[in-house]
């Protein structure tokens, strides 16, 4: 990251901490070794197979806003799509479509986009790893398949996801021809 650098070209991330009341005017990206008289080093949120309070309540902020500002989407069925770096996935891409799930590449959306997406939806399919933790988005109850994206390659990091607000998940393996 060179100097110029900003937080307006991480404008999905800079949403995020809008849409949480952080005065991102204040933020300033550090390019090179810095002092400080204080510095303030936050708690973990994760930490003995589970997350923190303070985290929950920082996805349930989100999930309100979200459900506050929800608008229809074409589709209450959303699969997330990592693309074609992951081996087979456009075959299950073409899977879920034939059965009324709408195809989303993630980081093509804004945040608002994103969240309204998942607030809408009543079952979310993802292969496992980071879109599928955006789960954690999804309004109580909804449906969620979710498929390792190879032979024991299970991620117990999900299953943490899962128990932040309760899902519907289901876990299909795939690796078998």
């Amino acid at each position: 990251m060179g100097g110029g650098y900003t937080l307006e070209h991480q404008k999905n991330f800079s949403r995020l901490l809008e849409i949480l009341e952080v005065d991102v005017s204040k933020l300033q990206p550090i390019y090179h070794p810095t002092q400080f008289e204080n510095i303030i080093i936050p708690d973990g949120s994760y930490g003995g197979g589970k997350f923190s309070a303070e985290y929950r309540e920082t996805v349930d902020r989100l999930r309100n806003f979200a459900a506050k500002n929800q608008t229809p989407t074409a589709s209450k069925k959303v699969y997330y799509f990592y693309g074609t770096s992951q081996t087979g996935e456009e075959r299950l891409a073409e899977y879920f479509k034939s059965k009324g799930y709408m195809i989303v590449s993630p980081e093509r959306l804004t945040t608002d986009e994103q969240l309204n997406l998942l607030i809408n939806a009543e079952s979310f399919a993802s292969t496992l790893g980071s879109c599928s933790h955006n789960s954690i988005f999804l309004r109580d109850n909804a449906e969620t398949i979710l498929i390792p994206r190879a032979a024991k390659r299970f991620t117990g990091f999900q299953q943490i996801v899962d128990q932040v607000h309760p899902i519907n998940a289901n876990y299909v393996d795939s690796s078998l021809s």
